[in-house]
């Protein structure tokens, strides 16, 4: 990108004078990064790093502790037996400062190593954070050869010079924001940074990345001095709980209240409206176990829940019972063509699913509760097409809906076929129930 800003001329001016990396910074990242591997059988064994190869006599110390090499003299892990090949890549930071900015350098290393072959060690600096004062984030970066998903130390160019690439957004490829890298223990920490509360800690957060959210977010800023470590997970993920709380955050600050778990803190705050408490009262809101106080209010809510689902149940049952004593003479009607088959619909379930299938409203407009209504459906094999509502006054069919209200592609075949079979259901509505036999009871 070619830079358009005051700022960026200013980057380019300072990359120039940034400090050369040294073999000492190299080292350190070779030796915190990398472990030293030995390739071993029964009774051999070679070293990865030097590459020479001797006879392992097979004792109960060769088993138990480690190798260690005759010749180079290092401490070796056994590498895994069927590979005589094996190479590491990691990453290392270093922070330095220059002008305004504060700069985090990311460099990749790779370690090479190979049977009877010595050992080989390369390193590339990848990109670099620029940090301004004012907190806005810009990136100078070798290229990238992407093809298709970014893979972590896969990708990138080790030819050509760095260059500015646009502005930092949450939205950034991951590319540029590699987690878990070593940083050197020489640092050099801008005194802005510093004065916003940096104690040497990064809270999960990619470093880089963390920097620029303590110098352009003031909530950032405020959290990590006042130590509420889990809120500071929340600013960048869960914003709208931030405002949307601020007071209650404020009464926790102001009575050195830390919050521990932020999510349940929130969720518990929910509940304390679910139930209509105030979260305005300190004591309320800033329980001495909020783990306690959070699992207590949960646990009254599961059990008004479940009493809720039970009545719900409850009620469901006895419509069906209703429903059934109401339809019982016509729940064994089924009509069919060959085709197209009619059946009733039985239970409060069924007129559930038929609403959500057909997407009408057969079970919101309480169809089943109709006493001078029978509800039939059309179905295909076990398709459902068209449901429709027949009258126990006239015997006469009121409506025949399909999807979304609309005719089906079989409408005309449906309505001939239950056309021709109303007369059996006023039969079948009109016929007298059979009466109950009675048990003679004897003496």
């Amino acid at each position: 990108m070619k830079p358009k800003t005051k700022m960026h001329y200013e980057i380019l001016q300072l990359h120039k004078k940034l400090p050369v990396i040294t073999d000492a910074q190299i080292k350190w990242g070779y030796k915190h990064n990398f472990k030293f591997y030995a390739w071993k059988t029964k009774h051999k064994a070679v070293c990865f790093e030097c590459g020479h190869a001797w006879d392992l006599e097979r004792t109960l110390v060769t088993t138990l502790f480690p190798i260690i090499c005759p010749k180079c003299k290092k401490e070796l892990k056994q590498a895994d037996r069927h590979s005589w090949r094996k190479t590491e890549c990691e990453y290392m930071q270093i922070f330095t400062t220059i002008g305004d900015f504060q700069v985090v350098r990311v460099i990749q290393m790779y370690h090479w190593m190979m049977k009877t072959v010595e050992a080989h060690y390369s390193w590339h600096e990848l990109y670099q954070h620029w940090i301004h004062k004012d907190g806005s984030l810009n990136i100078m970066s070798g290229r990238f050869n992407s093809i298709g998903c970014y893979t972590q130390g896969m990708g990138w160019s080790w030819c050509g010079e760095m260059e500015l690439r646009t502005g930092a957004r949450d939205g950034w490829n991951n590319r540029y924001f590699i987690n878990e890298a070593a940083i050197h223990p020489k640092t050099k920490i801008h005194p802005y940074i510093i004065r916003n509360g940096y104690i040497k800690e990064f809270h999960q957060y990619n470093e880089g990345w963390f920097f620029h959210l303590l110098l352009s977010m003031p909530i950032f800023e405020i959290f990590l001095k006042a130590g509420q470590y889990s809120l500071l997970q929340e600013c960048t993920h869960m914003t709208h709980r931030i405002e949307q709380y601020q007071a209650q955050i404020r009464i926790c600050m102001k009575r050195h209240y830390i919050i521990t778990n932020a999510s349940d803190w929130f969720d518990y705050l929910e509940l304390l409206q679910h139930f209509h408490k105030n979260i305005f009262d300190p004591e309320l809101i800033c329980p001495t176990d909020l783990n306690e106080a959070h699992d207590k209010i949960v646990a009254e809510k599961r059990a008004i829940d479940d009493r809720n689902r039970a009545r719900e149940q409850e009620k469901r049952e006895q419509d069906n019972k209703v429903f059934r004593l109401a339809k019982k003479k016509l729940m064994h009607l089924e009509f069919t063509d060959g085709e197209i088959t009619i059946v009733p619909l039985k239970n409060v379930m069924d007129f559930k699913n038929e609403e959500r299938i057909l997407n009408h409203c057969v079970y919101s407009s309480e169809y089943h509760k109709k006493d001078m209504s029978f509800i039939m459906s059309a179905r295909k094999g076990t398709d459902r097409l068209e449901t429709m509502e027949i009258s126990l006054k006239d015997f006469s069919l009121r409506q025949c809906r399909g999807h979304s209200n609309k005719d089906s592609q079989y409408h005309k075949q449906i309505l001939a076929l239950i056309q021709k079979n109303l007369r059996n259901i006023e039969i079948a509505f009109k016929m007298p129930s059979k009466p109950k036999k009675k048990v003679a009871l004897v003496a």
